[in-house]
């Protein structure tokens, strides 16, 4: 039961039991450990206040009659990504985001569809948008007043582009959605928007 903020933990309890355990957690890039609780009671603990898309390490020390034994072997799990978008499966929903955006966002459950709507200008016509650290199949689709411009459907994971250099000032829709129920809610993808004045 891992989410972008919070994770339920559990372990195995030593034989002959424990009076209570004291839980430590850490990212993994981290030296130190903070303590989530010193006194838990039984063998599993929700840890909270954790960073989306971030991989954490825990470990845990029974304590009986008032003498601590040592600290387990680390745990590990990762975090899910962080969605701020959602509701945003459709064109009517689309949220809006400023062009030169780089956002991450997931696709899940399955069947998920993630829009986002932008301008360009008359001094930077020229648009970029690419999908990049794509964790399963999905594709990139681009509209403008409801119409197909175009689409970038690469196959796996490979990151998918669409340019469409010099193009009419108007309000355009970002779409991504996964191919044949492709998501995953663990992990992000990125998607970035440009506009520019010259061609890309």
């Amino acid at each position: 039961d891992v989410t972008a903020t919070s994770a339920l933990i559990s372990w195995t309890p030593p034989a002959g039991g424990a009076a209570s355990y004291r839980v430590e957690f850490k990212p993994s890039a981290s030296a130190t450990f903070t303590l989530a609780n010193a006194a838990v009671a039984g063998t599993s603990t929700t840890l909270t206040g954790l960073q989306g898309n971030t991989a954490y390490v825990f470990r845990v020390q029974a304590t009986c009659g008032g003498a601590a034994g040592a600290f387990s072997a680390n745990g590990t799990f990762t975090t899910g990504c962080p969605d701020a978008f959602e509701p945003n499966g459709t064109v009517v929903a689309a949220r809006a985001v400023a062009a030169g955006t780089t956002l991450t966002a997931t696709i899940a459950p399955a069947g998920d569809v993630d829009v986002y709507q932008f301008a360009n200008t008359n001094g930077a016509r020229s648009i970029r948008v690419r999908l990049t650290n794509v964790p399963a199949n999905y594709d990139l689709n681009v509209y403008r007043a409801g119409q197909l411009l175009r689409s970038s459907t690469t196959l796996g994971t490979a990151t998918e582009e669409i340019l469409l250099n010099n193009a009419r000032v108007d309000t355009y829709q970002v779409e991504v959605k996964g191919v044949a129920g492709a998501a995953s809610q663990t992990s992000c993808y990125t998607l970035s928007i440009e506009i520019s004045g010259n061609v890309f």
